[in-house]
């Protein structure tokens, strides 16, 4: 009999305590997405030193997170006095890039637009080779995008 209580006890518990763990990343979430969405209007009203803390604090938080690491970027490079502090943002988003993108919350590939910033970026800093490279990047994906698009 004490053997039985103590385990649903045990159960009632463990319920509880799953419950709240539960509720508290729904909370993370929440807040999560109102950051995400704050820092796209900040955006849109081209107001990207404001977005900028936003984006540093979400995309250090999911460092894997390639759309926060390309709007990171974009808001260091739209800033035009910190456009090479961008350089590395947009490189780590080069590693998950989606041909078809949305900037919505929940989305962790980045668009492939990365690769022309990478362009530009690598031929403000003098390094032609690598330029060309995310150019003519850019250009072909550009192309396969179209091609999907007409496909449909």
């Amino acid at each position: 009999m004490y053997f039985q209580f103590s385990t649903k006890c045990l159960a009632f518990v463990l319920f509880l305590f799953m419950s709240t763990l539960g509720m508290a990343q729904r909370n993370d979430n929440t807040q999560e997405m109102k950051e995400y969405n704050t820092a796209l209007v900040l955006m849109d009203k081209k107001l990207f030193s404001d977005a900028l803390p936003i984006w540093e604090k979400l995309s250090d938080a999911n460092f894997e997170n390639a759309n926060y690491s390309y709007n990171l970027g974009l808001c260091l490079f739209e800033s035009r006095n910190n456009r090479v502090k961008a350089l590395p943002h947009f490189m780590r988003a080069a590693t998950n890039i989606a041909l078809e993108w949305d900037n919505r919350f929940g989305n962790r590939t980045a668009p492939i637009e990365t690769y022309f910033y990478l362009g530009k970026l690598h031929q403000l800093v003098g390094e032609f080779d690598k330029a060309i490279y995310y150019y003519t990047q850019f250009e072909l994906n550009t192309r396969s995008k179209a091609l999907i698009i007409d496909a449909r």
